[in-house]
């Protein structure tokens, strides 16, 4: 289970039972979690698979008010002024997005794709619940969770994980037409990508910060970068059915979005760098990349390849 220092990571089938038993729940903990919600081209309304999403969200959200102790949690739209009139009445709103990738040089008639840490910082400085929170949790906005969700992330913070990466399961797309407390029950498939985020929410304003975009490919590797230099006991769950996904088409991997997964990897290279610049982060961060080099970056492979 742990792979370095301070990463700890679930390989599949591996039980996370050794690593998750505190000996008492950790009290007055408080999650925002936000989403980037948006109106798909051509759609009156936020598109099923949204609303989907929002509607676990507030199973989960019901599931731990019943659980004595459970976190208080408070949900966040992160979204742009062009898409206030179909955010969800129960949700918070984030500061408005003001930017896109269409405002960077040579990207100036693709799809209007917001930036990551435009969304991370929109949520911290949005009209939130007081008190401030203690942890904010990032998903995409088509990642639908369990209703125990909230809860397992108090538990696992518990234990004394500071940040936890939580990857998703894969589930047919037809049970999307079923009630939000059935669909989830489909096992699924487990999915190596990077969608589901928490940790404290004051690391914000001290993260490497770049112009990664959401919707295309090697747009988390940023954040995980930021993760693994600054987090004492981060914790990747791989292998637990805790989020999912209906279908697995992912668009990113279109020949359309080629030059938006280029940037994205850019910019994740560009993080780890500066990130590097200090020595701590820099030990943290190679000794991840030698036990994964699958996030290893460009810029730290030999010139020769």
């Amino acid at each position: 289970m742990r792979i370095t220092q301070n990463v700890s990571w679930q390989e599949l089938d591996e039980s996370l039972s050794d690593s998750l038993r505190p000996t008492s729940t950790r009290q007055g903990l408080r999650f925002r979690h936000a989403v980037n919600l948006y109106r798909p081209a051509g759609c009156a309304t936020l598109g099923n698979d949204q609303l989907v999403t929002a509607e676990t969200m507030r199973l989960a959200r019901r599931f731990a008010e019943v659980v004595d102790g459970g976190p208080a949690v408070s949900h966040m739209a992160v979204h742009d002024a062009s898409d206030s009139d179909v955010i969800p009445t129960d949700f918070e709103s984030g500061r408005l997005l003001q930017r896109t990738m269409c405002d960077l040089p040579g990207f100036e008639n693709g799809p209007l794709l917001p930036f990551l840490f435009d969304i991370l910082e929109a949520a911290v400085h949005g009209v939130g619940s007081e008190p401030e929170p203690t942890h904010l949790i990032f998903t995409n906005a088509d990642i639908c969770l369990q209703p125990n969700f909230y809860v397992f992330v108090q538990q696992a913070i518990s234990t004394g994980f500071d940040s936890l990466v939580i990857n998703r399961r894969t589930i047919a797309n037809s049970a999307m037409d079923l009630p939000a407390a059935i669909s989830g029950v489909d096992f699924g498939e487990p999915h190596p990508g990077l969608d589901c985020f928490v940790f404290p929410f004051d690391w914000v304003q001290g993260f490497v910060t770049c112009d990664a975009c959401v919707g295309a490919g090697f747009v988390m590797r940023s954040l995980l970068h930021n993760l693994v230099a600054r987090a004492e006991a981060l914790l990747v769950v791989a292998d637990a059915h805790l989020t999912f996904h209906f279908g697995d088409d992912r668009p990113w991997q279109s020949d359309a979005f080629t030059r938006y997964a280029t940037h994205n990897r850019q910019q994740g290279d560009m993080v780890h760098d500066l990130l590097s610049i200090d020595s701590q982060a820099a030990f943290r961060l190679d000794a991840f990349h030698q036990v994964k080099p699958k996030y290893r970056p460009l810029s730290t492979l030999p010139k020769d390849r």
